[in-house]
Parts: C-alpha cells; sequence; structure tokens
C-alpha cells in the first residue's frame, strides 16, 4: 500500500516479485488557505481500504496466500487520533 498525495496505490507481489494485481483510489489535498496543505485522514483510511478491496476483486489472489502487508506514505506529515482511535485533525501535508 503506497498513501500518496494524489493517489493510494496498491499492489499484490507474488514470492518472486511478481504483480498478482494492481488497483489505486484517488486521494484528495485540500488547501483551506494560502500555502496550507491538507489531507482529510478518514478519506485516506477510505481509499486504502477501498484499494485493497478492488484489488483482491480480481480474482487471481487467494486471501490465504497472503503472507504480509506493507504500507508506506508520504514522508512527512502529522495528525492525532483521540481515545476512540479516530482522527481528531487533518493530516497536515509536507507540502506547507
Amino acid at each position: 500500500v503506497d498513501m500518496g498525495t494524489s493517489s493510494t496505490r496498491v499492489v499484490v507481489l507474488d514470492e518472486n516479485g511478481r504483480s498478482l494485481g494492481a488497483a489505486s483510489r484517488p486521494t484528495q489535498l485540500l488547501n483551506p488557505s494560502r500555502q496550507v496543505f491538507e489531507q482529510d485522514p478518514e478519506q485516506m483510511y477510505a481509499s486504502v481500504m477501498l484499494a485493497i478491496k478492488d484489488v483482491l476483486g480480481h480474482g487471481a489472489i487467494h486471501l490465504p496466500d497472503i503472507g504480509g502487508i506493507a504500507i508506506c506514505g508520504q514522508m512527512a506529515g502529522i495528525s492525532t487520533i483521540g481515545t476512540d482511535w479516530r482522527a481528531t485533525t487533518p493530516y497536515d501535508s509536507w507540502l506547507d
């Protein structure tokens, strides 16, 4: 899973590094004021879950065969979560 500023991309690889499937979902970069860039953490999470659902829906991937998950994201930024594990602030993107 690669979470970016313009899209979330998911690829499933076999043990030899060959792609078994890929999918992507757009993400929205918000610009609420001059030189401020942020993303909605709930929308970011939804894009991850939907891209995973899309790639698994291709049929060539068998869930019991999945041995691990790797997630990477943008090089910097911050968001906060509350006691209920829900985002309490927007994700402050590295772009600002």
